[in-house]
């Protein structure tokens, strides 16, 4: 009976175990992406993917590591076909900081001529070796983590491990609070514990397990499907674009009359004011020169008239424009008031007036 009891426990932790880790490889399904890609959708494909990012900026699993780099691996090959070279060096680059020995996925060079498949290879390990050969930085994971679990991009990492630079996910598995997780980039120093909000108590001796690899980037050979949290409290996450209200904006609705009357006004309006200064100006120049004329008697009696003349028809036909103009504007100041309605409104701590255009 007891050989029953074992066997019964030992096969539902083995189920368990199995469920687990089918939803940890299922976790970042990109099958919509890559569907896209191969129908040659790129900008469609850019914006699921858009999407599955979203969906990660507060991870609830331990996703598995390539699959994690594999996002920016199928960004950049839509940016290729987008033409866009510097989006491309960015997404591989990307990919490349998270996962050293992530391949291009075979799917995609499927129907590619020979010569575009090579150009495209070579630029993928050439992106590679590119970030093969930059520095590294400090995650700075805690010497004691007591009973906690640190994990980035997926995968173990221990104290004096190193990453290359780029947006890095890291998680916690806090004793008390289950799984956390931050977006980070480690240019700023990334409290581990502060995830915790429960803390850990680090006097904790932690056991010593074999999981921990050595060298850069840490190891995969923890079974992190384990570790699920429904409600993970997050940090600011790299993906998330802020929500914006912003109030709608909506443009009163103008009688066309209206229109013509305030704009015919404003035209006329601004013609009278080129008038003035092309027309009225000279013409009373040649005034004040005649009458200089006609005290040295230079002039005669019809030029001094023709003069005359010139000068009131310039200073009458502007005044006419301008009358005409702002009389125009005016009538259509006055057309636009006759749709305003006002009306009392008060509450119990304000009493104002309400309008409608």
């Amino acid at each position: 009976m007891l050989w029953l009891i074992s066997l019964t426990q030992a096969w539902s932790e083995e189920t368990a175990t199995t469920d687990a880790t089918v939803a940890q490889q299922q976790y970042i399904d990109q099958s919509e992406v890559l569907a896209s890609l191969k129908q040659n959708n790129a900008k469609g494909a850019l914006k699921l993917s858009d999407g599955l990012r979203d969906s990660l900026s507060c991870p609830q699993r331990v996703p598995l590591n390539d699959q994690l780099a594999m996002i920016w691996v199928y960004r950049g090959f839509a940016y290729q076909v987008l033409g866009k070279d510097e989006q491309v060096q960015q997404a591989w680059e990307q990919a490349f900081s998270m996962s050293p020995e992530v391949q291009l996925d075979p799917a995609l060079l499927d129907g590619l001529p020979e010569s575009e498949e090579e150009t495209l290879l070579n630029r993928f390990e050439q992106i590679r070796r590119l970030v093969e050969a930059q520095g590294v930085m400090d995650p700075k994971i805690p010497e004691q983590l007591g009973k906690a679990k640190v994990f980035v991009n997926g995968r173990t990492l221990g104290n004096g491990q190193g990453l290359k630079p780029g947006d890095h996910l890291a998680q916690i598995v806090c004793p008390d609070d289950g799984l956390q997780s931050s977006w980070t980039t480690f240019e700023e120093p990334l409290d581990w514990f502060a995830m915790c909000p429960s803390g850990v108590d680090t006097s904790i001796e932690e056991v010593e397990e074999d999981f921990f690899g050595s060298g850069l980037f840490g190891s995969s050979q923890e079974d992190t499907a384990q570790y699920y949290n429904s409600d993970p409290v997050c940090e600011e996450s790299g993906f998330s674009l802020p929500n914006l209200n912003l109030p709608s904006i909506t443009m009163p609705s103008v009688e066309p009359k209206v229109l013509m009357s305030m704009g015919g006004g404003m035209s006329l309006v601004l013609t009278g004011v080129g008038t003035y200064y092309a027309w009225v100006t000279p013409a009373f120049k040649d005034v004040l020169e005649a009458r200089e004329l006609v005290e040295t008697q230079s002039i005669s009696q019809a030029e001094a008239q023709e003069i005359s003349r010139q000068f009131n028809t310039a200073r009458y036909a502007t005044i006419g424009l301008l009358a005409a103009g702002t009389s125009l504007t005016g009538y259509g100041v006055i057309l636009s008031v006759q749709q305003v309605s006002l009306a009392p409104t008060w509450t119990p701590g304000w009493i104002g007036i309400n309008g409608q255009f």
